[in-house]
């Protein structure tokens, strides 16, 4: 019985981080039904549903969700006459998957990023995961148990997604840490160096024109007092529909949109899905508002991709 109660607790665990879109999917697979509260529904399919089933689910987004994703690109150095593919894959080759976790423990955190895992990141071997963990600035809590006041450093763990193509994700909110991390798995990877992606004005047009809403843009003026204006559509509008937007030139003179808030479609089960994303273009940072897999991810940064000619 406590055996049992344990293996739904850690399928309990896996579920809280599933969308709720997806248990309810999940749900229907099953033969369960799917109203009622949320907390409901994952006890139902933890009871129901075997672990593997769960956790081959909980992958697609152990590393996504509401995801932040700095992107940059491996300047290949080539040193051993080899193309991009070929001397990541040489690399990987040097570590045994299987028994990372076993590495891992031995493993001492400090403030320099150090790698805890690395292995592919999909079953198709055209990516790699690289898994960084150190210790975040000092921050001073109440312990839960003893309501004393302790002092200690946080545990920071961020994700490097690698594209065998050169495109490099790293998945943090901060812009120092992936610009640190980046620096750091460049030279692990012998890659030499990296530049960051940056969308241009073109570029930032071509992906407006290609989603099924455009929300909001942030434009900076290139010149006078102003520092930037936000412009938001109604909730049942298209901000190219607006005629605010339309001549805002005319407006505030030549500016440039340094951030965009963007919707499409993604067909999920035969229905549609409406995905919500930020795009800061100087930074080269995606934000996904909406909770995404990694194949909604791997759906736009191909978008990504083809507008910057990888």
């Amino acid at each position: 019985m406590i055996q049992k109660v344990n293996d739904i607790n850690k399928k309990l665990n896996l579920l809280k981080h599933i969308p709720s879109y997806r248990l309810k999917n999940l749900a229907e697979e099953f033969g369960i039904p799917k109203s009622g509260h949320i907390e409901i529904l994952r006890r139902k399919i933890a009871e129901e549903v075997k672990y593997m089933e769960i956790e081959e689910i909980y992958e697609e987004y152990e590393e996504a969700g509401n995801v932040s994703i700095y992107l940059f690109q491996f300047k290949r150095k080539n040193l051993l006459g080899l193309n991009q593919e070929e001397n990541l894959r040489l690399i990987l080759k040097k570590y045994d998957y299987d028994n990372i976790f076993e590495s891992q423990v031995k493993i001492k955190v400090t403030s320099i990023p150090q790698l805890v895992i690395i292995g592919y990141a999909n079953k198709n071997k055209t990516k790699i995961k690289v898994r960084l963990e150190f210790k975040g600035k000092e921050i001073i809590e109440r312990n839960a148990e003893t309501r004393e006041v302790i002092r200690f450093p946080p545990l920071i763990h961020t994700t490097a997604i690698i594209h065998l193509d050169g495109l490099v994700e790293i998945r943090t909110r901060s812009r120092r840490f992936a610009d640190q991390i980046c620096k750091m798995i460049s030279k692990y990877f012998n890659e030499g160096s990296y530049e960051s992606i940056i969308f241009n004005e073109d570029e930032i047009e071509e992906l407006i024109n290609w989603v099924k809403t455009f929300r909001n843009a942030t434009i900076k003026p290139l010149s006078g007092g102003i520092s930037s204006l936000r412009m938001t559509a109604s909730i049942d509008s298209d901000l190219r529909n607006e005629k605010l937007y339309k001549n805002r030139e005319e407006l505030i003179g030549a500016s440039i949109r340094t951030g965009v808030y963007l919707k499409f479609d993604f067909i999920f089960n035969k229905e549609d899905r409406s995905i919500g994303f930020q795009i800061n273009s100087g930074q080269g940072k995606i934000f996904f508002k909406t909770a995404v897999s990694e194949e909604e991810i791997d759906y736009v940064l191909s978008k990504v991709k083809e507008i910057k000619g990888f």
